[in-house]
């Protein structure tokens, strides 16, 4: 085989404490919970012998990629195989940099099409721990890889990926559709590394996910995620005027980690329509609609 493709749905963090202090990756991560939208990143990854490094291009441009290349890296080191040059191609359909796990969905979209095309030499397990890992390692995600793989609304218990973390969570009985009002991006890195937001992250994600635990339901994740998105402050000044007017519509909003946008639930489609033109009509922002996702990341 030459070539082989996968997809991975894109994440968004609801809350969540970080766990960082070991030194090991697989260790490291994150308690919390979130969800994965239908929506995501395609992966082609092929050989390419004759060139004399790996190339990545995300929706057909060539750029530096340092969590897709630690991601290759890691692949190999663990199946054992001598590295080789890669045609990496990610196709993107959600805004990255803003809060919707698309680092963690390059390295496990990437992880799983590089196990099939090698013939799969690494198991389920395996091949999580070397996307996390790449994640970790750059420092742009905790936990992302981990609820991307399992789809749905996942819930952190323990951090890590396997074998050492402990993931559960739901999928909702009925479609939910998920409304986002996107301002732009924010840097990952910087709030990860920045101790007052730190401290503010860390207080009550605790509390938050025992509560979700005992009560599983979409509505329950975005009273649990917007509250947490109040202890953290880290809305702009649009975003608060984004999370107002869902408020005054009667609705819960909570803030992307990390992006400037904020999110609430409908249950229908014709309702998700009808909150996306009230926003478009008071909000300078982009607005994207997507359903839960059913699954996880997957071949394709």
């Amino acid at each position: 085989m030459r070539r082989a493709k996968s997809f991975c749905p894109a994440h968004i963090t609801g809350f969540f404490t970080i766990k960082d202090a070991s030194e090991n990756p697989l260790q490291t991560g994150s308690l919390g919970a979130g969800f994965c939208i239908g929506k995501g990143t395609f992966t082609a990854v092929r050989r390419c012998r004759f060139r004399s490094e790996s190339i990545v291009l995300i929706n057909g441009r060539r750029v530096f990629a340092p969590v897709s290349l630690k991601t290759a890296e890691l692949f190999f080191a663990a199946a054992g195989i001598p590295p080789e040059p890669l045609k990496i191609a990610h196709r993107v359909n959600v805004p990255q940099g803003a809060g919707f796990g698309t680092s963690g969905a390059g390295a496990l979209s990437l992880a799983l099409a590089l196990n099939r095309l090698y013939g799969s030499p690494l198991d389920e397990s395996q091949t999580v721990g070397a996307a996390h890992s790449a994640d970790v390692l750059c420092r742009t995600g905790l936990g992302t890889v981990v609820g991307e793989q399992r789809g749905g609304f996942e819930l952190r218990l323990k951090p890590g990926a396997p074998p050492f973390g402990l993931i559960d969570g739901f999928f909702p009985e009925e479609t939910v559709y998920a409304v986002f009002a996107l301002f732009g991006p924010l840097s990952t890195v910087c709030s990860l590394s920045d101790p007052l937001i730190r401290e503010r992250i860390n207080r009550s994600a605790g509390e938050r996910l025992l509560r979700l635990k005992n009560e599983s339901s979409p509505q329950r994740f975005l009273t649990e995620a917007a509250g947490f998105s109040a202890e953290a402050d880290l809305f702009s000044e649009n975003g608060r005027k984004a999370a107002a007017l869902l408020e005054s519509y009667g609705k819960r909003a909570a803030m992307l980690m990390f992006g400037d946008g904020v999110y609430t639930f409908c249950s229908g489609k014709r309702e998700a329509q009808k909150l996306k033109k009230l926003l478009k009509k008071n909000l300078k922002s982009d607005i994207l609609i997507s359903t839960v996702a059913e699954k996880g990341a997957r071949i394709r």
